[in-house]
């Protein structure tokens, strides 16, 4: 396990009024596995004819062979967790440089690359000081759901200066609402906050002639803002606000009729 005092790029970022040298608010780490003794299952006394359980449990890892299995997958783990401690944390530099985000909300952020599970998917577990990022991973962080998890972690939820403005667009969840929730998008915070989320993750992690497709995927999704906040997104490179603070902005010029025109035309 390693740690780090600091996630920023050492590149110059090409975002206006993003260029940083502060400490990265979070301690990345990256985590790797070791192969030890076999777990010692001592023999106790169960309830509701449990005893010998260790002993079964102990049995099941010899006939599934957990060590020889091991031997042949420690060293694409190995290469794995050392791809994030090196273009992970680049990337996540360069997307927290994006964000301009100054505070943390965890102390420490730990990358675990999972091999069991397919490349892009990836899912963040909180602890009580502690955020991971379990990753699945073919040998190389995928960027698409790195710069995702770190934008929605960054972000964090709606803050109150975008409650105005989050209740004056909320007719729009009308629109979507049940394609919204059938992909886990509950309400109308969450479509907004996951449409700015893939707005960013098109900007920051796909080139740009795969970054319509993308957008239209997630629009399909429910997310009907991901246009709006893309086009924005431009204005916001001009600022120097932090993103989480921009928001409010962005929801200000959203034209109501003009976005009930483009989903329905869509939907012809």
């Amino acid at each position: 396990m390693t740690d780090s005092g600091t996630c920023r790029s050492a590149s110059s970022t090409p975002y206006a009024g993003t260029a940083r040298s502060t400490p990265c608010p979070w301690k990345p780490t990256y985590a790797t596995l070791t192969l030890g003794a076999p777990p010692g299952f001592a023999e106790q006394r169960a309830p509701q004819g449990l005893d010998g359980f260790g002993r079964v449990l102990a049995d099941f890892y010899t006939a599934a062979g957990i060590a020889d299995l091991w031997k042949t997958q420690s060293g694409p783990h190995q290469q794995a967790a050392a791809a994030l401690a090196s273009e992970g944390l680049a990337l996540m530099g360069r997307t927290l440089d994006y964000l301009r985000a100054g505070d943390a909300p965890r102390e420490r952020l730990l990358l675990v690359p999972n091999l069991l599970d397919a490349p892009g998917r990836g899912y963040i577990v909180p602890l009580d000081d502690v955020v991971v990022f379990v990753l699945g991973s073919a040998g190389k962080p995928d960027p698409v759901t790195l710069v995702t998890l770190t934008v929605r972690l960054a972000l964090g939820g709606l803050r109150p200066e975008a409650a105005a403005e989050a209740q004056r667009t909320s007719s729009l969840f009308d629109l979507v609402r049940e394609t919204a929730q059938r992909n886990g998008y509950r309400d109308w915070p969450a479509v907004i906050q996951e449409s700015l989320v893939a707005a960013v993750t098109a900007r920051l992690a796909l080139p740009p002639d795969q970054r319509a497709a993308f957008l239209r995927r997630h629009y399909d999704r429910g997310l009907i803002l991901v246009d709006h906040f893309s086009t924005e997104l431009q204005r916001y490179e001009r600022d120097i606000s932090p993103l989480a603070d921009f928001l409010p902005g962005l929801l200000r010029t959203v034209n109501l009729d003009e976005e009930r025109r483009l989903f329905a035309e869509r939907r012809r």
